[in-house]
């Protein structure tokens, strides 16, 4: 019996989602919350492609979009960015299940407008522009929220090695995504207006790409979770990385980076801008523990943890002084903004640093 090849295509499809069907379950049924939203990206994107393989199918049973409805774009860029935030030591899951409030409720709108709206009425086409703008949305910012929160707090207590996976899975996980936004949208102006323009792109770009490269570029997709999503359990991991993913305590405090780190931390979250600023918070804020702030900050020099806050604050001053929003503030007004708690503190320690007082400085920068 002969075979299309395309019908060849769509076992080979479906074989590969059953198997992500399953390394995603089994990540989803571990104790391990990273392996637990991983597990459930698999599944949603599984479903996805269920649904693309089925779409005549479910196109004749409507209340089969329940499960397999569009929906799911809402939840890819919140779960993907939970799942690198649990690899956080400061993991607060009561705290974090806040970001899936706005995909539960889009998903909920998606059904009411499904089942309770006709689709020749024409709130359906707004309804529909509203559902792509927040899935856009939620993509794109989740995305730079999450490289945000890798960088300035993540990668800090991770091993090289880790750096680089997590990272690189989270890139090319949603660089993915993204991509998949322009195509997406140029078919939805085309549907919906007359732009000529809109239309050429869709005959000359779109619908090309839908019939020749979307499904190859998601199969590659699949093929990388899958490959991602078992090495990610507890059992198979120890052949691709060590058991821990983070920097041993001790390994970390002698760290010639944890002063790098430090100042990463400080330059990126203006920190020093707090007057009531303390080791414990940065701490706390950094994930760097306050035994290795204090050895670093003691073999660079500084007499203390406040020394070495003041130096941002003058650096800062100085800027603000230069700054032309700046120049009817007087120079106490300008302490307080770089972070200083009161006027005689700061000019105590910026006597101290540079060897001259504000005034004396601010003349030199009039001067020139």
């Amino acid at each position: 019996m002969m075979y299309h090849w395309n019908e060849i295509f769509i076992g080979i499809q479906l074989c590969i989602t059953i198997q992500l069907v399953v390394v995603g379950s089994v990540n989803v049924f571990t104790k391990n919350t990273k392996n637990v939203f991983l597990g459930i990206y698999c599944l949603l994107v599984a479903n996805a492609h269920i649904a693309l393989i089925f779409s005549d199918f479910f196109k004749k049973e409507p209340y089969m979009y329940a499960f397999f409805g569009g929906w799911k774009g809402y939840f890819y860029g919140p779960i993907l960015y939970l799942y690198l935030k649990s690899l956080s030591k400061k993991w607060n899951h009561k705290k974090e299940w806040i970001h899936l409030i706005l995909p539960f409720a889009l998903f909920g709108l998606s059904l009411y407008r499904y089942f309770f709206i006709s689709q020749e009425d024409s709130m359906i086409v707004r309804l529909k522009a509203v559902g792509y703008f927040f899935y856009w949305t939620l993509l794109i910012s989740y995305f730079i929220l999450g490289i945000k929160e890798f960088k300035q707090h993540i990668r800090i207590n991770l091993k090289e090695k880790s750096k680089i996976r997590f990272q690189s899975f989270y890139t090319i996980v949603n660089t993915h995504l993204l991509f998949t936004i322009i195509p997406g949208f140029i078919l939805f102006l085309s549907i919906y207006t007359d732009v000529s323009i809109i239309e050429n792109l869709t005959e000359t770009v779109v619908l090309p790409y839908y019939e020749y490269w979307a499904v190859p570029i998601y199969m590659l997709l699949f093929i990388f979770l899958l490959f991602y999503g078992i090495t990610e359990l507890q059992w198979v991991k120890k052949y691709f990385l060590i058991a821990s993913i983070h920097q041993p305590v001790n390994d970390f405090q002698k760290n010639a980076d944890v002063f790098i780190h430090i100042k990463e931390f400080f330059s990126a979250n203006e920190v020093f801008k707090n007057p009531n600023l303390t080791i414990d918070e940065l701490s706390l804020s950094s994930g760097i523990t306050k035994s290795a702030i204090r050895s670093v900050l003691i073999e660079k020099g500084y007499s203390s943890f406040t020394d070495f806050v003041n130096e941002y604050r003058i650096k800062e001053f100085k800027n603000n002084l230069k700054e032309e929003k700046y120049n009817n503030y007087d120079l106490a007004s300008i302490a307080l903004l770089s972070g200083f708690n009161s006027k005689a503190t700061f000019y105590r320690v910026f006597k101290k640093h540079t060897g001259i007082t504000p005034n004396e400085y601010k003349a030199g920068v009039i001067r020139k």
